[in-house]
């Protein structure tokens, strides 16, 4: 991986990379533009959390945020 920092996540057979300071996310080996990059802070890899669920296959309508208490519900729906 030429040194390349990424995190990797499977579901199922899926398999999702996301690597740090770039700007798409790899589905199964597939690149899709992502809006903001995964990065690394004080030892710890940010990742961009809508683009990581949305590579498990979680719609944008199942991710919410709630300003008041700054946080973010990701509901998995099972079909």
């Amino acid at each position: 991986d030429n040194g390349r920092s990424y995190a990797r996540f499977t579901d199922g057979e899926r398999v999702v990379e996301i690597g740090v300071n770039e700007k798409f996310i790899t589905i199964d080996g597939v690149k899709t533009e992502i809006d903001t990059a995964a990065v690394i802070r004080n030892d710890r890899m940010y990742l961009p959390l809508r683009a990581a669920a949305n590579a498990l296959g979680i719609d944008d309508s199942n991710i919410s945020w709630d300003d008041s208490t700054k946080t973010v519900t990701i509901e998995r729906v099972k079909a």
